[in-house]
């Protein structure tokens, strides 16, 4: 396979199309996955931005409440959609 027909920011695309694509189905639990997503990528990088940068050294306690928030708040999101539940019913 050819990379250069490959976008090289393909995940951000892809991202922008499932974010429209939830957006338009009203589909929580997609925004759910970018919350998870968002808390479990600023643990890797050690550094949050929510309105500023923060750093897991300079701003511990901030660090960990922002990655609480995004983490909780993507928790919140699956179990406020209504898919998920009916999915695991037909199972």
């Amino acid at each position: 396979m050819n990379s250069k027909y490959i976008p090289k920011r393909w995940k951000t695309i892809l991202a922008l199309i499932l974010a429209a694509f939830a957006f338009k189905f009203n589909l929580l639990f997609i925004w759910g996955m970018f919350c998870l997503f968002w808390g479990v990528e600023n643990i890797r990088a050690k550094e949050a931005y929510f309105v500023e940068r923060v750093t897991r050294r300079d701003d511990p306690i901030l660090y960990w409440i922002i990655i609480a928030v995004w983490l909780v708040m993507g928790l919140f999101y699956f179990y406020l959609d209504d898919t998920i539940f009916n999915l695991m019913n037909r199972a």
